[in-house]
């Protein structure tokens, strides 16, 4: 009777980045993905002599201000993540700019041909467009992480789809309406009656509702794509496996 050979598992460790390069959320990474955008937008502007795209650059740089927020509310949160008042404060002006980095999606809008090769103003908006979604993703995971430790694996999840549902209203009223962040500091009350206006009314603004709706599906959806990718870049440590005490000699 022939015995039948039994093959030990198959163990594949995914690939991970350096330390270096996975500190403070990839910090290195988006930093280069900036120098290079700023790169190829300077040498747009160096062969045009058109400031074409430039504020895309401003809004680049709202789109860290959220990151630098969530690393922020981090080291607050240390040693042991509890609410206070200082992380209070923080997360509210996180969510005051979170909008900002997936609001530069919407500037695919400018995609069009010009006096300049299209492919390369292609790329250069897509890299945008990319870069500030990664920035928001991963500034996402850091205060996902924080409220997950802080309270409960649903109440986490319940938050993440609050902050999303909210930014897809923000990026509406930034792309459409054409209002921002700071209206909210400077010009309060016409920003919150524009606001309540399509809260209280949604039937008599069904382009408001549809953009929110559609645009939530898909920074949701992006998150959960982007979760594992994040989640693989910071390995936890390998579970220790209890050892038996050897038996006693007699």
């Amino acid at each position: 009777m022939s015995q039948q050979k039994t093959h030990a598992p198959l163990h594949l460790h995914a690939p991970t980045l350096p330390r270096w390069l996975s500190v403070y959320d990839a910090l290195p990474l988006h930093l280069a993905f900036s120098t290079l955008l700023v790169g190829l937008w300077l040498t747009r502007f160096l062969l045009t002599g058109h400031k074409s795209f430039g504020l895309f650059l401003w809004n680049l740089f709202l789109a860290w201000i959220p990151f630098f927020f969530s690393l922020g509310m981090a080291r607050v949160a240390r040693p042991k993540p509890r609410i206070s008042l200082a992380l209070f404060l923080l997360g509210s002006l996180w969510l005051l700019f979170f909008p900002n980095a997936p609001y530069l999606i919407t500037d695919m809008i400018h995609l069009r041909p010009r006096n300049f090769p299209f492919w390369f103003d292609t790329v250069l908006l897509f890299g945008f467009a990319l870069h500030g979604l990664l920035l928001g993703m991963f500034s996402l995971h850091r205060v996902h992480t924080l409220i997950h430790n802080a309270t409960s694996h649903r109440i986490g999840w319940i938050a993440v789809s609050l902050f999303l549902g909210l930014t897809s209203f923000g990026m509406y009223l930034g792309r459409v309406e054409r209002w921002n962040s700071w209206d909210l500091l400077t010009r309060p009350l016409p920003t919150l009656r524009a606001v309540t206006e399509k809260l209280f009314f949604p039937l008599h603004h069904p382009t408001a509702w549809a953009f929110t709706s559609t645009t939530f599906l898909l920074l949701f959806l992006s998150y959960l794509f982007l979760l594992p990718i994040h989640t693989a870049s910071h390995p936890s440590p390998p579970p220790q496996t209890p050892t038996t005490p050897p038996p006693p000699q007699t």
